[in-house]
């Protein structure tokens, strides 16, 4: 629990002056929380970049604006949101996103904010998106972990033209790229020290942010600068599962990457910005087993990907090496794979078996739905996790492992073999439950 009171109070959290400059491809976005000021920085490259002045490219930039301010605006939480130039549908959406996105941070700082954010809007009726002239060719966002390579693999394997874009990346996303063979970006964000200065003294809330949104933001700026008519993202159908439940009021620490966000997002793009550009998760359809179990057939990124989030830390110390191997995120993954994986190359790319180690039972009781809610992580299901659990104790390589052989009984208990059992046949199925454009909705099927 972070501290519940900061001394820093802020009335007011304004949105101040953003400016582009075509020069240096760098966006200047100015907050102020009461007289604290802030400015955060992001720079695209000039490689391929278009000379672009179309209405379009400002209301993108507005997006970012307002969605790269939740980190500022969770500092102090001021009563008060002003200077947002938006129509009604538009301040419905960002108050969403803020209350939804913040909705972890909340719960874990003890606050009651959804009746807080509210955004100001104007009455004046909308003008209507124009159409801009943009290339067929998907903007694809690249994390370095399975997800976005099972997609960047698949859409290779369909000739989709695409370019891969990465904000900030860490090594293992560039020897991903690298290895990938695709065009990429590498976008440059710059968040004012300051605020991590403030952090640091726990004179200020603190907590997760709903990062994929602020990215995707970033990423629509990229579609218009150099011409791609979609950004493709990789999430999968586990991240629309609520983390827990509070109040009768879903927390999802994955709300960003939601199917609700994803078709509240793509809407916005639609109607705010350019009917000319679409978002979607190529992966929604999906669950983290099938993904996992479609990796497998790309060995040339076993030295190179980790799913393990310690590797991607910004201000505080990474790990050394790719998998920490304690982590829920790692934990998770090593199960997913453990299902479709031969043993030796899954330990050769981890470096250990975390399912031999007693320390991690209880983790496990949580990912598989034992406990009041799952981690604080971007991991699957409950019920997937329980029913991979669970086919691992009918398999010769897994069933004596530490973990799996203290929770089985526990799973049969909770669940019964026959649900976890057909659930388990059932994370093969694709779900009808996406925005795949028409030329790929068999891609995986």
């Amino acid at each position: 629990m972070h501290k519940k009171a900061p001394p820093i109070p802020a009335q007011n959290f304004t949105f101040g002056h953003r400016a582009f400059d075509p020069d240096t491809g760098c966006l200047s976005l100015h907050y102020h929380a009461d007289d604290v000021d802030f400015c955060e920085k992001i720079s695209f490259p000039d490689s391929m970049r278009r000379d672009l002045s179309h209405p379009a490219l400002e209301k993108a930039f507005e997006a970012v604006h307002i969605m790269a301010g939740i980190s500022y605006y969770k500092a102090f939480i001021p009563q008060n949101i002003k200077d947002c130039a938006l129509t009604q549908k538009e301040a419905q959406f960002f108050e969403t996103l803020y209350q939804q996105g913040l909705g972890e941070f909340a719960v874990r700082n003890g606050l009651d904010i959804f009746d807080r954010i509210q955004f100001p809007f104007d009455d004046k009726p909308s003008s209507l998106p124009s159409s801009l002239p943009l290339k067929r060719q998907s903007l694809v966002l690249i994390g370095g972990g399975k997800d976005s390579l099972v997609s960047i693999e698949a859409l290779k394997a369909h000739n989709e033209p695409m370019i891969l874009m990465a904000v900030n990346p860490a090594q293992p996303i560039l020897d991903c790229i690298d290895v990938s063979g695709c065009p990429s970006l590498v976008i440059k964000r710059e968040i004012d020290p300051l605020l991590f200065e403030l952090n640091a003294t726990g004179h200020v809330y603190n907590g997760h942010v709903p990062i994929t949104a602020i990215i995707s933001a970033i990423a629509t700026c990229c579609a218009l600068l150099y011409g791609c008519d979609e950004i493709v993202l990789s999430n999968e159908r586990s991240a629309n599962e609520a983390t827990l439940s509070l109040n009768g009021r879903e927390i999802n620490h994955q709300y960003s990457k939601s199917m609700a966000f994803e078709t509240d997002f793509n809407q916005f793009i639609q109607t705010s910005i350019t009917s000319s550009l679409t978002y979607y998760s190529l992966l929604c359809p999906l669950s983290e087993a099938h993904i996992a179990r479609l990796f497998t057939k790309y060995t040339e990124y076993d030295d190179v990907f980790t799913s393990c989030n310690g590797a991607y830390k910004l201000h505080t110390e990474k790990i050394k090496g790719r998998w920490c191997g304690t982590c829920p995120k790692c934990q998770f993954v090593f199960l997913m794979f453990a299902v479709s994986m031969d043993k030796d190359r899954l330990l050769s790319i981890v470096g250990h078996n975390i399912l031999t180690n007693p320390a991690f039972i209880d983790d496990y009781k949580s990912l598989c739905g034992l406990t009041d809610q799952k981690p604080w992580e971007c991991v699957g299901e409950a019920l997937e996790s329980a029913s991979c659990l669970y086919r691992l104790s009918q398999d010769p390589s897994w069933k004596d492992e530490s973990v799996v052989v203290h929770l089985c009984e526990a799973l049969k208990a909770h669940y019964g073999i026959t649900v976890l059992e057909t659930a388990y046949e059932e994370l093969y199925t694709p779900l009808d439950n996406h925005a795949l454009p028409e030329r790929l909705k068999g891609l995986f099927s």
